[in-house]
């Protein structure tokens, strides 16, 4: 039995120490709860063409205990910029975050619901 429903989608994500695009994997568990399952690399023009920048979540989200980390550097927790709403991977250590795709700083504050949208970079 496969651990995805048929409603899973992606969302695109940006790296902290690479920069690079990732495509986080969530699963829909019920309306108001998801799942991240896996991420990917991906190049920024062929996320786009799968409108994984178009996709958005609105609700609480937990990570699946088999999740293996951003495939870049191995980060198992992410961080939503409160400047641009990028998804970005985060190592767990640092208090304050510096937004790859927008070099907003601040503090990092724990949250139980998110409204996401994908975007560009």
């Amino acid at each position: 039995m496969s651990k995805y429903n048929r409603d899973a989608f992606v969302v695109m994500a940006q790296c902290n120490k690479t920069k690079q695009c990732i495509g986080v994997t969530f699963n829909p568990i019920n309306s108001r709860l998801y799942r991240i399952m896996w991420s990917f690399k991906i190049k920024e023009d062929t996320a786009r063409k799968e409108k994984y920048d178009k996709k958005s979540v609105n609700g609480n989200i937990d990570v699946d205990v088999d999740f293996q980390g951003c495939p870049y550097c191995g980060a198992k927790q992410f961080y939503f910029c409160g400047k641009c709403g990028k998804m970005v991977c985060y190592d767990g250590v640092s208090e304050i975050a510096t937004c790859p795709n927008c070099n907003n700083q601040s503090t990092l504050q724990v949250a139980d619901n998110f409204h996401i949208e994908g975007g560009g970079f």
